[in-house]
């Protein structure tokens, strides 16, 4: 099985770009989606987005799903997706703010509320 990294990497390649613009091209592709989603149809919190790259290194939306399956990634991700959703979730009720320097806040926040201290994945 082809890692995402390395589909980048060959997309890139075969549209003559860097890994860098496609990701770009991605990023910009999958907020703009989940903020019309957010506007349109209200928070989901978290969604799964189907990607495809082209030869010409332009990226096209496949389907958006409200509940992805976890399984496919590593633990460590699979335990950062659920703390974002609760952090995510704090911030919807006014707890907390969510955190801004890539750190999940959710496991130190104030409220007792929104510690999930002992959360098994």
């Amino acid at each position: 099985m082809t890692s995402v990294q390395e589909a980048l990497a060959e997309a890139a390649r075969q549209a003559g770009l860097t890994e860098e613009v496609v990701a770009e091209r991605i990023k910009q592709l999958v907020f703009a989606v989940a903020r019309a989603l957010d506007e349109k149809l209200g928070p989901f919190g978290e969604l799964g987005l189907d990607v495809g790259i082209d030869n010409e290194g332009q990226v096209w939306l496949i389907e958006v799903n409200s509940k992805y399956s976890r399984h496919v990634f590593p633990k460590e991700i699979r335990t950062i997706s659920i703390l974002r959703n609760l952090e995510y979730a704090c911030w919807l009720t006014g707890l907390d703010e969510p955190a801004e320097d890539g750190e999940s806040s959710v496991v130190s926040l104030d409220s007792a509320d929104c510690q999930p201290s002992d959360m098994e994945v």
